[in-house]
């Protein structure tokens, strides 16, 4: 996490002289997961190299193994010390870019929380006695009114297909994922049926007006997008045929986000908008240092179907003819 000076109106001043230590959490918890991971990285500026080129140096980023990592549980007082791990030998691959993705180090809590508690996240560095920490509450699930499991969809209906749920408490912001399920085999071995699937994002960003839960939403889904990602993931074989999974064609999962994760993406939205000329403050809830620590959760909805008028669609509409979709 490099440092970046934007403006500065005194020229003697030094900008790569030794500074105050920052210490750079990010944290979402979800009360429906058993292992919770926290990032812990370092700001860092050296005026003898290039930043870029240190982002890519793992130790100019992260912290030696010197820091005391909690989450306390504020509604009983009971602390949790968290483990260092490397994400990348557990499956958890940063995504690569300006920074170093390996090793990726994160600090690991194996239990469940409790969504009606409150939760510190708590960084010391023991070396040089630097503390830093948010107070957060947990999401709870949304209540998705529609499409519910069982229902037939007609993804081409023009009067509109909106996703409709009832907000939880503490959630403040909200995406939908799309599943398709499908079914695929080569024409020399149709025994042989792989279990596949495609995946995309329907809407982002949609945010209640207050954190209190019990706010009915509606927003609206494009189901049309549906042929237009199958015909740009999947590819035109011939020798292959495919079908759409009885039952189970598509599951609507709904992310949940948390007060602080919502207030995150207004000011990043507002740095990119009319206003990114200007000098704007970066969005953080860590109290003595920087960062994002908030909540996240989600509920999905599984065993829903195409209709039949957008199953025909999917066998000899124009963008997925090619793909060999049978009944």
């Amino acid at each position: 996490f490099p440092v970046t000076i934007t403006r500065s109106c005194n020229k003697d001043l030094d900008l790569t002289s030794p500074g105050e230590e920052q210490i750079i959490i990010y944290a979402l918890l979800d009360k429906n997961e058993t292992s919770h991971y926290v990032r812990v990285q370092k700001a860092y500026l050296d005026k003898s190299a290039n930043a870029l080129v240190l982002a890519k140096e793992s130790d100019s980023i992260y912290y030696k193994d010197a820091l005391d990592v909690t989450i306390t549980d504020l509604s009983n007082n009971a602390v949790y010390t968290l483990t260092r791990v490397y994400g990348d030998t557990l499956g958890l691959v940063k995504d690569s870019g300006i920074f170093s993705s390996s090793p990726n180090v994160l600090y690991r809590l194996n239990r469940t929380l409790d969504k009606t508690h409150r939760y510190r996240v708590k960084v010391i560095n023991t070396e040089s006695g630097k503390a830093s920490q948010a107070d957060i509450a947990l999401c709870d699930q949304p209540t998705v009114l529609y499409p519910v499991s069982g229902v037939r969809v007609n993804v081409l209906d023009s009067t509109g297909l909106n996703a409709i749920w009832s907000t939880g408490n503490n959630s403040r912001i909200f995406d939908l994922k799309i599943r398709f399920n499908y079914q695929e085999w080569d024409v020399s071995t149709p025994a042989v049926i792989s279990e596949k699937f495609v995946e995309w994002i329907s809407f982002t960003g949609k945010s209640a007006t207050t954190s209190g839960g019990n706010e009915r939403i509606e927003n609206r889904i494009d189901g049309k997008s549906l042929y237009s990602v199958l015909a740009s993931k999947l590819s035109k074989d011939i020798f292959l045929r495919r079908r759409a999974k009885a039952g189970n064609s598509l599951e609507f999962t709904l992310y949940a986000g948390g007060e602080e994760f919502y207030k995150y993406t207004v000011v990043k939205a507002a740095q990119g908008g009319l206003t990114s000329g200007s000098f704007l403050p970066i969005y953080t809830n860590v109290e003595n240092g920087l960062g994002l620590i908030s909540s996240r959760t989600s509920v999905t909805i599984k065993n829903c179907q195409l209709n039949t008028i957008s199953m025909d669609t999917l066998y000899s509409g124009y963008q997925t003819k090619d793909l060999n979709f049978v009944p």
